[in-house]
C-alpha cells in the first residue's frame, strides 16, 4: 500500500495512526445485549433485546460515520450500518414483501 494511501485511510486529523481505540458506550451496549440475548427464550423480551441491540449498533455506526477518527473507521461505520439494516430486513421478512 503506498504511503499516501495509508495516510489517507489510517491517520486522523492530527496525523496519528488510528487503527484501534477503546470501545464507546454504544458498542459496549450492543455486545452486552447480544450476550444477554443468548440466554433469553423466544418471545417479547427477546424481541425487545433485538430492537435495543439494533439501535445500539446503529448508533455506533452513525457515530463512526459522522465523527470517526480516520477514514477506515468512517467506512467501517457505513458498512456496519448498511449490513445491519439489510440483516434486520431479511430477519423480519421485509425484503420478501418488497420483492
Amino acid at each position: 500500500m503506498p504511503k499516501r494511501l495509508f495516510d489517507l485511510i489510517f491517520r486522523d486529523k492530527a496525523g496519528k495512526v488510528v487503527i484501534f481505540q477503546a470501545p464507546n458506550t454504544a458498542i459496549i451496549t450492543y455486545v452486552a445485549l447480544v450476550i444477554i440475548g443468548w440466554f433469553l427464550p423466544s418471545g417479547l423480551f427477546r424481541n425487545i433485546e433485538r430492537v435495543l441491540a439494533f439501535v445500539a449498533l446503529g448508533t455506533w455506526a452513525l457515530m463512526e460515520i459522522i465523527s470517526g477518527a480516520s477514514l477506515i473507521r468512517r467506512i467501517a461505520g457505513g458498512v456496519v450500518l448498511i449490513a445491519s439494516i439489510i440483516m434486520a430486513a431479511l430477519n423480519n421478512g421485509l425484503l420478501h414483501k418488497l420483492l
